[in-house]
This record gives C-alpha cells, sequence and structure tokens, in this order.
C-alpha cells in the first residue's frame, strides 16, 4: 500500500511507501500492463473508497488496486469521475492510474458534477451528463455505463441498475466488484 499526502495550497505530493505486511501475507500483483479494451461497455471510476482512501489529508492505495484496473482495462473501457478539485484529485489520478491514465476515456473533477442546492460543498454525478455530452458523440448510454461510487447521496440522479455502491467503512472486494460488473454488465445489455 502507498501513503501520500496532497497539500492542497502547494499541490506538494509527497509519496511514501508503508510495509506491505501490514496489509497482506501474499506480495501485490505487478501491474501487466494495458491492453484496450474491444468492449464498449464504459466503468466509471470514483476515487476516494474505491481505488483508494483518504483520511487526514493523506490518500491512501488499496493493496490490490493495481491488479484491479489492470483487470477492467482489460475488460472494459474506463474514466474517473471524482467530486474534487482538479487541484487535488489530478496527482491522485496520476499516481493510482499510472500508465494507465491515458488511456482513459475521460476525467472528470468537481466542475463537472452539480450542486446540491442550499448546501456548501455536496453535489451529485448525474450519469445524464456523460450520456449527453456531445464530446462522446452518443457513445454511452443507460445500457452501456456503470458508475462505481462510494456515496449514495451523489448517485441519487442516477438509475440503480448503473451504479454499484461500495461501502465506505471497508476496503472493496475487488473480485467481487468484478463480478458484479460482469453481471450488471450483462443485465443493462439485455434490456437493449
Amino acid at each position: 500500500m502507498e501513503t501520500f499526502t496532497v497539500d492542497e495550497d502547494t499541490l506538494d505530493v509527497v509519496f511514501s511507501k508503508m510495509r506491505i505486511e501490514e496489509l497482506s501475507s501474499e506480495p501485490p500483483m505487478p501491474f501487466d500492463g494495458f491492453m484496450e479494451s474491444k468492449r464498449k461497455e464504459l466503468v466509471i471510476f470514483d476515487l476516494n473508497k474505491v481505488v483508494c482512501d483518504r483520511s487526514r489529508g493523506k490518500y491512501v492505495k488499496y493493496y490490490d488496486t493495481a491488479d484491479f484496473i489492470s483487470k477492467i482495462s482489460k475488460r472494459y473501457r474506463f474514466a474517473v469521475w471524482s467530486s474534487t478539485t482538479p487541484k487535488n484529485a489530478g496527482p491522485i489520478v496520476t499516481r493510482v492510474f499510472g500508465d494507465v491514465e491515458e488511456r482513459m476515456e475521460f476525467i472528470w473533477f468537481r466542475d463537472k458534477c452539480v450542486p446540491v442546492p442550499r448546501t456548501h460543498f455536496d453535489t451529485t454525478k448525474p450519469l445524464e451528463k456523460v450520456f449527453t455530452d456531445p464530446a462522446f458523440e452518443g457513445r454511452w448510454n443507460e445500457y452501456n455505463v456503470v458508475m462505481i461510487d462510494d456515496s449514495p447521496q451523489k448517485m441519487v440522479d442516477n438509475d440503480p441498475a448503473n451504479v454499484i455502491l461500495v461501502d465506505p467503512e471497508t476496503e472493496p472486494n475487488y473480485v467481487e466488484l468484478l463480478t458484479k460488473l460482469d453481471d450488471r454488465f450483462r443485465s443493462l445489455s439485455r434490456n437493449v
């Protein structure tokens, strides 16, 4: 697991290694490179609680995130939509996704979220923005997109069939998550 701190004022990113034995007795799976998916399904990742954990200003990359991202990149197209700013989330995306970042369909930040009225920071992530964005030329729709997030409040505008919520209190089980994604896309494709 890697821990890194983002100083919001200077964008100073400090990386430090944590002992892997604290997390698991098995060594991490090496990232085995990117093989572009020919499939037309899109997985949109939130960052916090999906591929990393933010606590007390530090971001901790989950132990098997690299293996999970490698498997996702072989099965699906993928993107990131974070409710934080590019200044804060940009270095995290780079650190977590590494050399596959350039192959993402898109990286969206807080400016693409919809503010919740009468709140200071709350936002939602309506997938309709993805479906109707002219840059994607109608490629993405309710039959081929699933978003993985930990916040039900940010997903209120979306059909539950297009969302997989992870428990924010525990590290995601990526094997289970891959199975859920496969099942969800099979289910969505039956509705076409």
